[in-house]
């Protein structure tokens, strides 16, 4: 009798895991929290910066008010859910730097301007740096709340044992950091080259198609990756090991 076979010569399998139909809740969700992000952080600031400029003394004041929305939302965001999103913190801490960067130099509105800039190409050359001192900043991140989980600690380290995930999460690291360094780049050239009103109009658009032909790159890979995972030959895996670097497997009574 195998191990796990019950008296009457049935083997009892784990449950395997449940099923999610593409179109779920979850998906609907993703797509709202999307939507949600491109109204407050793009729409609000220009429709506002648009119907205030008439009215304020200068570029900078009506940026300031259309960016302190985003930062409203991210507050109340962290307030209501008791979490600390360093990435939000960070945003926040940055337009406040850049405000004060903004009234110090007599009003200028450049600075307020290149705020998304300097977000994303920390950012971004925070994940570059990262893979280069070889500690990938998703795996700094992801270890963060596992330092009181045992748990977490043991999935995140199979992980790194496996050479061919780390490679993986190496490369995503790679190309997500070069994309925001890009996306950044583009973006303060066009704060400088720009009038404040076309900055805001083209600018949002034009790295909303970086960052998404970027997603698409990663996916991209991500696909070919594990099909190529799934289609290695088994005498070029360690002994025992399948496709996918599990276990060996049991074999048949």
């Amino acid at each position: 009798m195998r191990t796990g076979d019950k008296p009457g010569g049935t083997s009892q399998q784990p449950p395997g895991p449940a099923l999610t139909r593409p179109g779920s809740g979850t998906d609907r969700a993703g797509r709202l929290a999307l939507a949600r992000t491109l109204l407050v952080s793009v729409v609000a600031p220009w429709v506002v910066f648009v119907l205030l400029r008439p009215h304020v003394r200068s570029d900078a004041e009506a940026l300031a008010i259309g960016g302190a929305i985003p930062a409203a939302w991210i507050l109340l965001r962290l307030a209501l859910t008791r979490r600390v999103d360093w990435i939000a913190v960070a945003s926040v801490t940055v337009f406040a730097v850049t405000l004060v960067v903004s009234l110090l130099s007599g009003g200028s509105a450049l600075p307020l301007k290149l705020r998304y800039s300097v977000t994303t190409g920390a950012m971004g050359l925070a994940c570059v740096i990262s893979v280069v001192v070889r500690q990938p900043l998703p795996v700094l991140l992801a270890r963060l709340p596992a330092l009181h989980d045992p748990e977490r600690a043991r999935r995140i380290q199979q992980v790194l044992d496996d050479p061919r995930r780390r490679h993986r999460l190496t490369v995503l690291t790679v190309v997500f950091g070069l994309v925001l360094v890009i996306d950044a780049t583009v973006r303060a050239v066009l704060a400088i080259s720009l009038p404040t009103t076309d900055y805001l109009a083209v600018s949002g658009v034009v790295s909303w198609i970086i960052v998404g032909t970027g997603l698409l790159l990663l996916w991209l890979y991500l696909r070919l990756s594990r099909r190529h995972d799934g289609t290695v030959p088994s005498g070029a895996l360690p002994a025992g090991r399948g496709p996918a670097g599990n276990a060996p497997r049991a074999h048949r009574g």
